[in-house]
Parts: structure tokens; C-alpha cells; sequence
């Protein structure tokens, strides 16, 4: 672990004799640590000194005498341990710190985060999350040893993780910042309704593949959490439209104490978005609409991956009520229309990740409109989208100059032109990802090579007309490649380039 690299050298010798021995005259190894990592440990000089000096006059030595005299370890100030125990997993924390000694029990103590991860458990061991109450009150005892600790739960894989449980835990947590319960099918809107009046902290969710949460369920968690910046909803097959209006009213009357409910007081440090900002009001008949002021949602990240059902209702719905919109993931929305992807870039200009794989009504209207709207994007995912055409994807190239991640797999009308506007207008790219792009050559590979030299990933299955340029060209300008995919490009030589293209493309739907 960090902790032990940082104290295993020949002037510290943390594991053999369990005591340090500085040189604060020469400058040790802890002090050059400190010194070129400030941020990292955050001791100040003053404090290193006073350490020094107060071990010095408890032995009866002098200043000139600190370096040859040992400071045990239980002399460490409470901000070094703290930030040596902020490098340790959490398991650690609990079996092997807190046992130690009462010192460093109360030091663990005072943490200012932990995380229960019981997803990485293997489920052969038996261990189960279901209505027992013992293991509900065992996460919560956990929890307690640490009073001032903002709290992470992962129940990720558990399907019989009951609404029992997450209400037992969310009743005496209200502490928690982060909930993950992947594909536990059995959360439903009273696990939602729980989180939602308990643990008012909480700033992301993940519920992807809960097949029983539902509209009301969004809706709920939506209102009743101030802070809810992430919201993770893919792969839920009965979402369709949650009403956000609701929601949003909803908030603004929890956080003003009206309606009847109960009001909740936030400290200036707590940051809580206004209730009502300008906005545009949007509508399925009029997308420009006028200017007005709207409840809106603290949201930044959503993702609705495959909710199959997702109406676009939904979709103006969320460009009106959440403009503070970062990323927004809608791939395989089969219903996706362009008037609401339209309506999403207009009314949320701060997006900087869009993801639209798979929609295949949408076309270059949809394109253009977010290469307007939004200049700064740096994750542009548009893969599968077989009504594009080339002028999309090269006004998208010269107009987004930030993009570090791109997939336009897919696309038959991609052209060499568009990859070659697309590697001279971001130089910074990283990952990208090509694949079944019949209409790409050599020439559009190279331009990226020479262009985008920190690029680390990069996937070109089944481009048939690729030869070995790519490949050479690739090994030459991209030292820092670390995946590249060319499975079905053939690497054909130069000589059989002008071969008929024979590859099948798959038709995902």
C-alpha cells in the first residue's frame, strides 16, 4: 500500500522496530515527501518543527540534538495519521486500524468519508442483504464508529437486496452521500420513498437494471433530494415519463417548508442550486419557446441507457427543468426523436458528454444543432446512427475542439474528410472508436496518427479498407497507445487495397 512504500526506506523503518527516525537537519525522506507533495500530506513546517522541538525537551535534549533521538510513532500528529489512513481500503480500516490502540481508533474516527462496498464480496461466501435485520443493523453500527463521515454504500448484485433493508439502513444513516444497487430487481418505490425522507445528503444514485423502479420512483427521489446530482436510471424497462414539473415543485416547496412538508435548513457551505433560474419553456409543439422562470433540478449526470420505452415528453421535460445538464447518455432510446434532442442542446449549454448511440431516427439536424449549441464538449458518442451523413460529423470535427473521447462506429457516410477535420481541430483526442466504418481509408487513420499523438485507445473493427499504413502509422506517432483494436481490418498490403469491400455489418436494433 502507499502507506508502506512511503515509510518501508532505509531512514524509516516502519515494519522492523515500529518507531521513525527523522532527519530534520539533513532533510529525510519524509521531509522531501512533504515537501514536493503538499498537497497530498498537507503538513505544515511549523508543525514538523514543533514535533520536533516538543520530543526534544521531553528527553532532555536540545534542537542540535533532534536528529539523532527517535519519534515513536504514537507522536505523529493526528493530521499525519489521518492522512497515511485516507491511502488505506476500508477494510483495512476496520480489521487492522481500529484494533491497534485507542489512539489510533479515535484518529480512524474522524475520517471524512468511508465506503461500504459489499459488491466486491464474493456471493459464493453466502453473505446476503435481504430482509434479515442483524445485517441492516450491522452496516449501521458500522456507520456509527465513524460520527463525521459522509458514507458510500455499493449493494451492487445483490437480487434479493429487499426494500426492508435499504429502509432499516436509510433510517439510521442520514449521512449517506452515494447509493449503487445495480440489478437489485426488488427496489422498488418504497426503498425510493425511504432514501428520499431519510437521507437528504444523498448526491448520486445508482439504479440501473432495478426492474421494479418505476416512474413515481424517479419522481420521488427526484423531489425529495435537494442535492441529487447523478442519477444512473439505465436498462429500466418501465420507465417511460416521469413527470419532472412535479418533482421539480415538489423540491422547491421542501426546501421553502411549504405544502406540508417538513422544512429543511442548509448551511451556505452546503450549495444548494436557487429553486427557479430563467429557462427556456419548452414544449413538444415549440421548442424555442419563451423565456420564463421554471422550478428546476440540480442534475448534472443522468443516464437512460435501453429504457426502451423513454418518451420524448421526458426528454423536453428535462431540457426545461435541469439546464445545469453536463452529461447525458440516451443510447438505445429507440423512440428518440430530433425536435427533443434539439430542445436538450438549447436549453442545457453547459453539456460537455453526449452519448446517442443507437437512435436511428435521428439525423443530421439532431448533429448540427449540438455542434452549435455546445463547443465545449469532450465526449461525443454517436455511434450507430445510420441516417448521418458526412457534413455532420466535420462540422461536429471543426466546432467541438475539446473532444478527448469520440465513437462513430457505424456509419457508412463516414469519409477520410471527416476523420482528417476531426484529428486537426483536437489534437488532444484519447479514445476512439471506429469500428464498421466502410468508407474509411488509410488516409483518415494517418491523419489521426500524426495529429493526435497522446491518443491511448483506439478501435477500427472490420474498416475492410485498411492496409498496413494504418498500423505502421500508428506504432510511429502514438507511443502511448495502450488498445488498438483492428480485428476484421485484414491489414491487406497496399497492392490489394482497391479489393471489394465483403464484410457484413451487423444490424443491431
Amino acid at each position: 500500500p502507499p502507506c508502506i512504500q512511503l515509510f518501508c526506506t532505509p531512514e524509516y523503518c516502519w515494519v522492523e522496530r515500529n518507531h521513525l527516525h527523522p532527519d530534520f537537519g539533513q532533510g529525510s525522506y519524509l521531509e522531501r515527501f512533504i515537501a514536493q507533495t503538499p498537497h497530498q500530506c498537507g503538513i505544515q513546517r511549523s508543525t514538523r518543527v514543533a514535533m520536533a522541538e516538543a520530543h526534544a525537551t521531553d528527553s532532555g535534549s536540545t534542537k542540535e540534538d533532534v536528529k539523532e533521538e527517535e519519534i515513536p510513532v504514537d507522536r505523529l500528529p493526528h493530521e499525519v495519521l489521518l492522512r497515511v489512513f485516507l491511502l488505506l481500503d476500508m477494510r483495512t480500516i476496520f480489521t487492522v486500524v481500529q484494533r491497534v490502540c485507542r489512539h489510533w481508533s479515535i484518529v480512524a474516527s474522524d475520517l471524512p468519508q468511508i465506503q461500504l462496498d459489499f459488491a466486491t464480496l464474493p456471493k459464493s461466501a453466502g453473505f446476503r442483504l435481504a430482509d434479515d435485520p442483524t445485517r441492516a443493523q450491522m452496516v449501521v453500527n458500522m456507520v456509527r464508529r465513524f460520527p463525521r463521515a459522509a458514507v458510500t454504500l455499493n449493494t451492487s448484485g445483490y437480487v434479493d437486496l429487499s426494500p426492508g433493508f435499504v429502509t432499516a439502513v436509510a433510517a439510521q444513516c442520514p449521512r449517506l452521500t452515494e447509493f449503487k444497487a445495480q440489478a437489485c430487481a426488488e427496489l422498488d418505490e418504497v426503498a425510493a420513498n425511504a432514501l428520499g425522507v431519510c437521507c437528504p445528503k444523498i448526491t448520486t444514485i445508482d439504479l440501473s437494471a432495478c426492474h421494479g423502479i418505476s416512474d413515481t420512483a424517479i419522481e420521488t427521489l427526484l423531489g425529495l433530494l435537494p442535492r441529487l446530482h447523478a442519477l444512473d436510471a439505465s436498462h429500466l424497462p418501465s420507465i417511460v415519463n416521469p413527470d419532472l414539473e412535479s418533482a421539480a415543485t415538489r423540491r422547491a416547496c421542501l426546501l421553502r417548508g411549504e405544502a406540508g412538508e417538513p422544512q429543511r435548513t442548509w448551511s451556505t457551505e452546503s450549495a444548494v442550486p436557487v429553486d427557479t433560474v430563467p429557462a427556456r419553456t419548452v414544449s413538444q409543439g415549440d421548442t424555442h419557446g419563451a423565456r420564463g422562470l421554471v422550478p428546476t433540478l440540480p442534475l448534472r449526470k443522468i443516464d437512460l441507457t435501453r429504457c426502451d420505452l423513454l418518451s420524448n415528453r421526458f426528454v423536453f421535460a428535462l431540457a426545461r427543468h435541469c439546464p445545469r445538464l453536463t452529461s447525458v447518455t440516451l443510447d438505445w432510446c429507440v423512440n428518440l426523436m430530433n425536435d427533443c434532442v434539439i430542445a436538450l442542446v438549447e436549453n442545457c449549454l453547459h453539456l460537455v458528454e453526449v452519448s446517442l448511440c443507437g437512435n436511428q431516427r435521428l439525423t443530421d439536424e439532431s448533429v448540427l444543432a449540438l455542434a452549435q449549441h455546445c463547443p465545449n464538449l469532450t465526449t461525443a458518442h454517436l455511434g450507430w446512427l445510420w441516417r448521418l451523413t458526412e457534413k455532420s460529423y466535420t462540422e461536429l470535427g471543426q466546432r467541438c475542439r475539446r473532444l478527448v473521447s469520440v465513437d462513430w462506429s457505424g456509419c457508412d457516410h463516414l469519409t477520410d474528410k471527416s476523420v482528417a477535420a476531426l484529428a486537426e481541430g483536437n489534437p488532444q483526442l484519447r479514445s476512439v472508436m471506429l469500428n464498421w466504418c466502410g468508407g474509411l481509408t488509410d488516409i483518415g487513420v494517418i491523419a489521426l496518427a500524426e495529429n493526435c499523438p497522446n491518443m491511448a485507445s483506439i478501435s477500427l473493427t472490420n474498416c475492410h479498407a485498411l492496409t498496413e499504413k494504418s498500423s505502421r502509422a500508428l506504432s510511429k506517432h502514438c507511443p502511448l497507445l495502450t488498445a488498438e483494436v483492428l480485428t476484421g481490418c485484414g491489414l491487406r498490403s497496399a497492392q490489394t487495397a482497391n479489393t471489394p469491400n465483403t464484410g457484413i455489418r451487423p444490424m443491431w436494433v
